[in-house]
This record gives C-alpha cells, structure tokens and sequence, in this order.
C-alpha cells in the first residue's frame, strides 16, 4: 500500500480520487454515496491480514 495517509488511500487505492470528509455540502455526500467507510474499512481489513499472516509464519518457523 504504501502510505498510512487517507488523502493518498482515497487517491491511489480506493477512489482515483481524495474526498474531502470535511466538505459537507460536495465530498462528503459523495462519499458516503461512494461507499467510503465502507471501502476506506477494505484497507485497514487487507493491512491486518497482512500482519496477522507474517505474525503466524513467524511463529510457525520458531516452533519446528
């Protein structure tokens, strides 16, 4: 992924484009219509699995 930072998340990986959450009346409609939180949740889902797969490798190769 590459960056922790929501702006570049929107941009590069989830939306082609940055919403502005802040923006009541144009981004952030458009967000929610979009399926942000849930698209924005996909991110944090894919890291964690991520994780958890090289915690379980790691503790894998100790215990043989």
């Amino acid at each position: 992924m590459g960056n922790t930072k929501c702006r570049h998340i929107h941009k590069d990986l989830i939306f082609g484009k940055y919403y502005n959450v802040a923006d009541p009346k144009e981004d952030y409609p458009a967000f929610v219509s979009d399926k942000g939180f849930e698209k924005c949740a996909l991110s944090s889902g894919v890291s964690a699995r991520i994780c958890a797969e090289i915690i379980i490798q790691d503790m894998e190769g100790k215990t043989q």
